[in-house]
């Protein structure tokens, strides 16, 4: 019983910190895009540059969440602690994202591709400081793989 209690109270802290770290992945990338559009155009005024970033943070936020998503039940299930997963998974959800601004504004310059796609690796960046890193952590016990046909969890 207790140790059902335990596995309960661990599940729940790894799903606040998994929350805890899309929020700040999210708002690291937003904040990225501004920083480097701002840098881009260089005469914009704060109060533009802080709407502008509150617009991206709900962008990324709204249309990032499905490949989180995905990409960290993968990752949780099979203990995928790699950063270059995480990587990965950060320039799918850009290009998942621009697919879908690209659709609804169709005005997808190079620059914002280009700082798209730099602010989802700082996204993923931030997921794996904060949660990525211990991926996996909430089971009881983990065994060591005795070959490469014992799957993922070895990739760690």
């Amino acid at each position: 019983m207790i140790t059902a209690l335990r596995l309960v109270g661990t599940v729940i802290g790894r799903v606040v910190l998994l929350l805890f770290a899309y929020a700040a992945s999210t708002a690291g990338a937003a904040a990225f895009v501004v920083a480097a559009i701002g840098f881009f155009t260089a005469h914009r005024s704060a109060a533009l540059l802080l709407r502008d970033f509150q617009l991206d943070w709900s962008i990324s936020a709204v249309f990032a969440l499905l490949p989180w998503l995905v990409a960290v039940i993968y990752a949780e299930r099979f203990g995928i602690r790699r950063y270059s997963f995480y990587a990965f998974s950060g320039f799918l959800a850009a290009v998942v994202i621009a697919g879908a601004v690209h659709s609804a504004t169709a005005a997808v310059t190079f620059t914002r591709w280009a700082a798209l796609l730099a602010a989802a690796i700082v996204g993923a960046s931030i997921h794996w400081v904060v949660a990525g890193w211990s991926a996996g952590s909430w089971g009881a016990t983990r065994r060591e793989p005795v070959s490469p046909r014992d799957g993922p969890a070895g990739l760690a």
